[in-house]
């Protein structure tokens, strides 16, 4: 469990400081990678615990308002002072962000296709129907849902930015000719 943690919090790091990168929202108070663990999972909690203490109430609050069936969360300190919340369910990767306050600032989810809505990947495939896509990255905050979609074909790899039904390509790569 713990060899296949770290590779893939690298991953979610370097996942999330490209998308912070391209958004273009103000990202720089969204700083990874995060720092400090707070605690190896939730349905463990001890609210005694030293701990603990570092995480705002309200964060807490809204995180278990708002995700009532999660027991698996991971609770992180970002550089910058967010508290992030990673768990995973149903083949979703989510990390959740709450301001110094301990208020939702905004989600990120990893996922593949078969999880991408209907309209998006419809959009997408329409436009590139012989790309495969092999990774969606969803960013949702208050204002709007932005996915960021990593798809291939025979020749090329692509990043597509998909926000309220536009596309944008944001990374274009050809593959080696053999």
């Amino acid at each position: 469990m713990k060899k296949t943690f770290l590779p893939g919090l690298f991953l979610a790091v370097a996942m999330t400081q490209m998308i912070n990168a391209q958004s273009s929202t103000d990202t720089s108070k969204f700083k990874l990678p995060a720092e400090k663990i707070i605690s190896a999972s939730n349905n463990k909690m001890n609210f005694d615990s030293a701990v603990w203490n570092e995480i705002k109430t309200n964060a807490i609050r809204n995180f278990t308002r708002d995700y009532k069936n999660v027991s698996n969360a991971k609770w992180y300190i970002s550089g910058n002072g967010f508290f992030v919340v990673f768990f995973a369910s149903e083949d979703i990767s989510t990390w959740v962000y709450y301001n110094k306050k301990g208020d939702y600032e905004r989600m990120i989810r990893s996922y593949k296709e078969e999880k991408l809505t209907a309209e998006v990947r419809h959009l997408v495939k329409s436009t590139y129907y012989d790309f495969t896509i092999y990774y969606v990255t969803e960013v949702n905050t208050d204002k709007k849902i932005e996915y960021h979609i990593k798809m291939a074909d025979k020749t090329s790899w692509k990043t597509i930015k998909v926000v309220d039904g536009e596309m944008e390509i944001t990374e274009e790569y050809r593959k080696a000719q053999n």
